[in-house]
């Protein structure tokens, strides 16, 4: 998978697989995936959950196989299928996107993978959350960047609450509705942009989503 392939071969291979070669369904959820990914004004965390096994991981691969534009050309026929099969459920190619998988990965390997992704220059006292926030925030747009298998890192809350809570609720650019939006209900306000959009997944077994809520505050439901 040659040039993205520079920039996170593991991580294009991981999503690749995931998709496999006969992708098909789930159109209610591409849907819904699809639409978030295309407005710029959309809550800046969307997390994909259900229980083990349902297809969290095909469902990510799926997206990020036909909206990362090095993807793309690798494997172009995800994105021709999405097209085919539900025209609705296929996001638009996305010009920044870091697709990163966390299993048995730390903080600092996955803030890396990022930033190594979307070709961020690293600052003088190296990467660290702020950090990576502050060049998110001084790029021309909106940069995507989608983290499966959160719940198999190997310091989930630390990446949950010290990275992508920290990115969602970042703000950049100039003024316009925001919303943040909660399985309790959503509400919207005059603020900045988000800095990204950040897509993950999380189990949908009791305790795991318990203990999502008690790391976020955010509560989660299957989309």
């Amino acid at each position: 998978m040659d040039d993205l392939l520079d920039q996170g071969a593991a991580e294009a291979e991981h999503f690749v697989d995931r998709v496999g070669a006969h992708f098909a369904g789930r159109r209610p959820q591409l849907r819904q995936l699809a639409g978030w990914l295309d407005d710029e004004t959309s809550h800046s965390l969307t997390v994909v959950t259900g229980s083990p096994g349902v297809g969290k991981s095909a469902l990510l691969g799926a997206v990020v196989c036909s909206a990362h534009p090095r993807l793309v050309e690798v494997v172009p026929h995800v994105r021709t299928r999405l097209q085919a099969q539900e025209p609705d459920g296929c996001p638009s190619v996305v010009p920044h996107m870091a697709a990163v998988h966390a299993r048995r990965r730390r903080s600092m390997e996955v803030i890396n993978s990022i930033a190594d992704q979307l070709r961020l220059s690293e600052p003088p006292n190296g990467w660290s959350a702020d950090a990576i926030i502050t060049a998110l925030s001084k790029l021309g747009e909106r940069p995507v960047i989608v983290l499966d298998a959160l719940d198999e890192a190997v310091d989930s809350a630390s990446i949950a609450k010290g990275l992508l809570l920290k990115l969602a609720r970042a703000k950049y650019g100039p003024k316009h509705p925001a919303r943040a939006s909660r399985s309790a209900g959503s509400s919207s306000g005059c603020g900045r942009g988000p800095t990204c959009a950040i897509c993950t997944t999380w189990p949908l077994r009791t305790t795991d989503s318990s203990t999502w809520t008690q790391w976020t505050g955010w509560n989660c439901r299957p989309i």
